[in-house]
């Protein structure tokens, strides 16, 4: 019942995602059992410094008892060390995350992180992998065996099955492996689809 009642609430939450700006913040997304839910939607290009305005925004409003109750991503990924710092952030604290849209890179790091059947992929979402890298610019990507080596070991840490990490490490930074529906079932996350 809990289950179908999130689901339900994840749907409404996509209906209205289009109509946010590409930021981080926390918002009201629907009304369950009388009460407001809240969730903090992060859609855009993660940034330097975003795992330090995620927790600030958490902090704030658990003192304002707003406290999300899931998480939406939606972003083609960036800094590894700030998706890494919200990924701790969501799986320390439980939060559901949702997937509406494209959850690649670093994104796909703060949604893998979910705790079984607290991953939702829904819509259109999709997750996608691929190694850390440095440079400046994407188009001149260098492979980090040293970042990529970091992910692996957080990845690990909340779960994620050495199948889908070793597909990481072999996917260079300017491709992307894509988990399909059925893996995303056989790793834990419920997987609903537009009919």
């Amino acid at each position: 019942m809990l289950m179908r009642g999130f689901v339900a609430l994840a749907l409404s939450a996509l209906l209205i995602r289009s109509a946010w700006p590409a930021s981080v913040e926390v918002r009201p997304v629907g009304e369950q059992r009388g009460q407001t839910v809240y969730a903090l939607a992060l859609a855009g290009d993660i940034e330097r410094g975003d795992d330090l305005r995620v927790a600030s925004l958490l902090g704030k409003a658990l003192v304002e008892d707003r406290f999300p109750r899931l998480m939406i991503l939606s972003s083609g990924g960036g800094n590894a060390e700030a998706s890494l710092g919200i990924a701790r952030i969501a799986h320390e604290y439980g939060v559901p995350v949702l997937i509406s849209d494209k959850c690649l890179s670093g994104c796909a790091i703060i949604a893998l992180s979910a705790w079984r059947g607290r991953l939702f992929v829904v819509g259109s979402g999709v997750i996608g992998l691929h190694q850390a890298w440095i440079g400046d610019d994407f188009a001149h990507a260098i492979p980090s065996l040293e970042g990529t080596r970091k992910v692996a070991r957080a990845l690990r840490r909340y779960g994620v099955p050495g199948w889908v990490i070793e597909r990481m490490m072999r996917t260079p930074p300017r491709r992307m492996t894509y988990l399909s529906d059925a893996e995303l079932t056989q790793i834990g996350a419920v997987v609903r689809r537009r009919p």
